[in-house]
This record gives structure tokens, C-alpha cells and sequence, in this order.
């Protein structure tokens, strides 16, 4: 079963949530980055940390919708007061949420979002406001961080802190996708060896196998990049290795323009290298020979201002120049109706850190040849799988220390504890049925008269006495009746078990927009906009312009209801057969 097929589908042709799940190096990046390419629909991304953000061309969750620092109770917080209206129109407007890294996502966090999106698109009983999520993540990788003190206070709320124990999953399970074609190693024995330190079931047998890559002379000026678990040993073993250098040290400062703050910052503001001193880099090689990669490491060769040459580990030279990041914030463009990335803040350095050490946290997503793991201090369930997984393969694994079942066994989240994955018939079944409920309800609201309904019930005594548009409310009655009649038959095509029935329902759409757009257009607001126009600054008409402003406006609506209607339905048969074809 292709699972990224699988995965667009969902994404194109429905508005289910969905949980993409997959063991590490199976690919959920590439998959991100290339459906953030491919999306019609108005999306935004986010992340729960900085560096997360950064690395999704996204920005964080707390950025995006204004949390404040603390837990979320559920039921007594209330938040989206700060929000100011230009993000609450692009709110408003949003169609899909994309969450990455969500194995560091809180149960509480992820409330605090469904709440905001909850009453800022006024739809309280709705979960997530009505906005589809994408969850990215492996939830056997790194886990939440919690104070004792903030834990204390929402663990009468949940079960457990990942995001699957938040009340909003509990209310609207996502769709449960993994990917399972492993990409980052080829051998099946390591493979196994992984998913086996991933969901915590190693014996003794395993732990055995992995402490014969204990190296206790290892670490040394040569040695492969030390993955070990706090900032202060990572800074200790860098400085320690550029110190015993005995070539000059170059200080090569970043340049920060506008809002880019220090904790986002992809590498040092200031780097301190010196030749000889071993580095990794921190994008991929855009050019076509593809020499290099995010996390391929060498050694420093010349400095000069603009451009560092390295010796990689591979024995090829290269030249790089610094390159540029971008934070981002999400807007709203009203004249293309679209949301748009506007780039606020530029960091621009060589794409190079320092590589004697880094920390696993900062290592997620990279992969390597050789590496000498330290795990000793391990302090977070998952960290252990993710230090391993990074290798491709076993030989490349040095330890600077023995591991023991406790670390080994240090898992983020139990595989029995897992969603359970679904047959392959059993999800297209659910996509099926899942299209259809999206194409009608999606359509059945392009053809909701209700806020005119709503309007006119608001100001009877004043239509009693308006003579003058008394036709023209009867042809606004009369498309309200036909369109009430026109949403049953929405609602019996999308029910249909037969092919052809987006072909069908795309054709009545068609014409009844067109239909209802000649209405409105051609009898309707003619009569509006005149009488808009001679009671506009009249001191005598003050009540019947306020009447006829707010009609306008509402009429005005349902033209592009109706547009967007048509345009939806060939987006969405597009996307059927599309997907169906590919």
C-alpha cells in the first residue's frame, strides 16, 4: 500500500485529520516539504520549538497562536484575547494545519490550539474550528518536556502528556498512517535492532550486541562526531578540540536582520573556527553533483570572508559561501485569498557548526556514516533511539560508553500503546466515505442561504413597509426555497455508490451556480445597488441604507459563494481522478 499516495488523497480530497507516523528515516520530511510544494489548500505549518520551525519553514506553536508560557486547563484557561485581527482573519481562512515534530507536542498545548481555533472561527462544537490537521511526527522519538509543577496541575485532565492524550484527539481521532519503507539503513538486522530499542523491547541479547561497539579510546581529535545529551558537554568538547588547534582562530559573525531570535538561531551568531577544525554542515548541496547533505561532516581547509573550503570525510574538497534562513509569519492576502509566508527576520552565516559534539536533540532528522554515541546521560525517553537511528548502519556506531537495559529501554512512547495501524481496505473505505461527507458539506454550505434567512428574520417589521424591493425579496425567497431543495440533491449524489458521481454532481453544480449567479447578478442586484445609492447620506433614509448596505454585502457574499462552489467542485473531481490515476 503507498502510504504518501494515500496520505494526499486524504489531503486533497477530504478534511479528516490524519496522524502520519513512521519509524525514523522513512522519509516524513521529504514527505513535508514536498506536499507544502504541491497544497491548494490555505495551510499553514508549525512546530513546537524553534530550531523544529526553522528546519519545517514553519513557525512555532506558541508564536503562531499567541499561548502563554504555563500549562492550558481545560475548561478554565481562556486564551485568543491577544490575537490580533489580521491572524484572526487568517484563522478564519485556514483549511489545514500542519503539525510537525509532534512527538514533542503536550496533550495540553494541543487543547490550547483547539480552543483558539474553536472560538475564533466561531464554531465552539467543532473540533479544531473545522480545520483539518496533519500531525507529523514519530512518537518514539523525543517526548515532551513538563516541570513537575506544571504536571502537577493538568494530570487531573490526562492520562499522559503526548498529544494523543489531549481531550481534542479523544473527541475527533485522527487517521492512524505510518510509513513503513525504511530509507536512512538497508540492513534488515540493524533495522530490526532499532525498532526494537524504539518501542523498548530490547533483552540482554541486544544491549550485548550494541556494547561491542564500546570504544573506550574513541574520542579523540579524530574521532567521528560525539552525539552525547547536554549543551554544556557539546560546548566542552568543541571548545576543547578548536583549543588544541594550533592554527589561528577566525571569528565569522552572522548577519540578523529584522525578528530572529537568538534561541531559533540554526547555528552560532558568532562562529569560531579555525583550519583544521572538524564541522558539520547544516544544509544540503543545491548544485548537481549533490556532494553534500545536512549533517555530512569534514574537516576545515581555508577561510576567507565569504567562503570556507572542507575537506569532507570522504575525501572530497568543496567550497561553500553562507547561506540565508528565513522566519516567517503566516498572512492573509484578501486579493488572492490565499495565506502566504512573509518572511520577518533573515540569519545569514555559513551553514557549518562545530562537529567534535552535538546534542541528539539537535541531531534529529540528520544522518550519519559514523558517529560515537555517548549515552550515558541519557534524561529523556526516546533519546537513545534517536542517537541510534541517526547511523546507517551498525558499523558505524562507536560507543564512548556501555549502555545498560535501563537506557536501552528508555522508550518514548510503547508500541502496544500505539494506534492500531488499519487494513488497506479499511482506509480506502474510510477515504471513500470521508470524500463524500467533505464534498457535502462543503458544497451544501456554498448554497446556504441561512445568514440572509437570519437577516431578513431580524428586519421583518421594516420589509412589511419597503415596498420598493418587495419583488426583489421574492426572488431572494424564491432562491433561498430552490437552494433548500438543491442541498437535499447535493446530499443524495454524495451518498450515491456508483463511478461517475463527482462527474455528475460537478455538472448540477455547475449549473446551479451559474443559475443562481445570473439571479443575483442580473435581477437582483440591480434593484439593491439602486436603492443602496439613493438612500447612501440621506439623513431621511438613515435605517433603510443601513438595510440595504448589509444586503448588498450579504448578496455580494453569495456571488463568490457560488464562484467558489464551481470552483471547488473542478478542483475536487480533478483531485479524485487525479489521485485515482497517479
Amino acid at each position: 500500500m503507498d502510504i504518501i499516495k494515500l496520505t494526499l488523497n486524504f489531503i486533497s480530497t477530504t478534511d479528516k485529520s490524519l496522524f502520519l507516523t513512521g519509524k525514523a528515516g522513512t522519509g516524513k520530511t521529504t514527505f513535508l516539504n514536498a506536499l507544502r510544494q504541491n497544497i491548494y489548500k490555505k495551510c499553514i505549518v508549525v512546530a513546537p520549538t524553534g530550531i523544529a520551525a526553522i528546519n519545517a519553514n514553519g513557525v512555532t506553536i506558541h508564536s503562531f497562536f499567541n499561548l502563554p508560557l504555563g500549562p492550558f486547563l481545560p475548561g478554565k484557561s481562556q486564551l485568543g484575547t491577544s490575537i490580533d485581527s489580521n491572524k484572526k482573519k487568517l484563522i478564519k481562512e485556514l483549511e489545514l494545519l500542519i503539525i510537525d515534530e509532534v512527538s514533542m507536542l503536550r496533550a495540553d498545548t494541543l487543547d490550547a490550539i483547539d480552543y483558539i481555533l474553536r472560538t475564533t472561527r466561531k464554531k465552539e462544537d467543532v473540533p479544531f474550528g473545522d480545520v483539518q490537521v496533519l500531525f507529523v511526527g514519530d512518537l518514539c522519538q523525543l517526548s515532551p518536556i513538563i516541570a513537575d509543577e506544571e504536571w502537577r496541575q493538568i494530570k487531573q485532565y490526562y492520562k499522559g502528556i503526548n498529544f494523543l492524550n489531549a481531550l481534542s484527539i479523544k473527541i475527533a481521532p485522527p487517521v492512524y498512517l505510518e510509513l513503513t519503507q525504511v530509507y536512512r539503513q538497508t540492513d534488515d538486522n540493524f533495522i530490526q535492532l532499532l525498532n526494537q530499542v524504539r518501542t523498548g523491547n530490547c533483552s540482554q541479547r541486544e544491549v550485548d550486541l550494541i556494547n561491542t561497539c564500546y570504544k573506550p579510546d574513541v574520542v579523540n581529535e579524530k574521532s567521528p562526531v560525539i552525539l552525547t545529551t547536554h549543551n554544556a558537554k557539546v560546548d566542552s568538547i568543541n571548545e576543547n578540540g578548536l583549543r588544541i588547534l594550533a592554527t589561528q582562530e577566525e571569528f565569522l559573525w552572522a548577519e540578523v536582520d529584522g525578528d530572529f531570535d537568538e534561541v531559533s538561531f540554526p547555528t552560532e551568531n558568532c562562529l569560531k573556527l579555525k583550519i583544521g577544525a572538524r564541522i558539520m554542515l547544516l544544509r544540503n548541496d543545491k548544485g548537481k553533483d549533490k556532494k553534500y547533505y545536512n549533517g555530512k561532516t569534514g574537516l576545515v581547509k581555508a577561510i576567507v570572508p565569504e567562503e570556507l573550503s572542507i575537506l569532507l570525510d570522504d575525501g572530497a574538497t568543496i567550497q561553500i559561501q553562507k547561506e540565508v534562513w528565513s522566519k516567517i509569519k503566516y498572512v492573509f492576502n484578501e486579493s488572492t485569498n490565499s495565506v502566504n509566508p512573509e518572511v520577518v527576520g533573515t540569519f545569514r552565516q555559513f551553514p557549518v557548526r562545530l562537529a567534535w559534539a552535538i546534542t541528539i536533540h539537535k541531531s534529529q532528522g540528520l544522518t550519519f556514516e559514523n558517529a560515537v554515541l555517548d549515552l550515558e546521560d541519557v534524561f529523556v525517553p526516546g533519546q537513545a533511539y534517536v542517537a541510534l537511528s541517526r547511523l546507517k548502519s551498525l558499523q558505524g556506531l562507536s560507543l564512548s560508553s556501555k549502555v545498560n537495559l535501563q537506557i536501552m529501554n528508555n522508550s518514548a512512547f510503547a508500541a502496544g500503546a500505539l494506534p492500531d495501524s488499519l487494513s488497506e481496505d479499511k482506509l480506502i473505505e474510510i477515504l471513500s466515505n470521508e470524500q463524500a461527507l467533505f464534498a457535502e458539506r462543503k458544497l451544501c454550505d456554498y448554497f446556504s442561504w441561512v445568514e440572509l434567512s437570519a437577516f431578513f428574520s431580524q428586519n421583518g417589521s421594516l420589509l412589511n413597509n419597503y415596498a420598493e424591493i418587495a419583488d426583489t425579496l421574492g426572488r431572494i425567497s424564491h432562491c433561498t426555497t430552490t437552494s433548500l431543495k438543491f442541498t437535499e440533491e447535493i446530499s443524495s449524489i454524495c451518498k450515491l455508490n456508483q463511478e461517475g458521481k463527482y462527474q455528475l454532481l460537478e455538472a448540477r453544480i455547475s449549473a446551479a451556480s451559474s443559475y443562481y449567479l445570473e439571479e443575483i447578478d442580473k435581477r437582483i442586484m440591480p434593484v439593491v445597488r439602486a436603492e443602496y445609492s439613493k438612500t447612501k447620506g440621506s439623513i431621511n433614509f438613515k435605517l433603510l441604507f443601513r438595510f440595504n448596505a448589509e444586503l448588498k454585502k450579504l448578496l455580494e457574499q453569495k456571488l463568490s459563494d457560488f464562484l467558489a462552489a464551481e470552483k471547488f467542485a473542478r478542483d475536487f473531481l480533478s483531485n479524485i481522478i487525479g489521485n485515482h490515476e497517479a
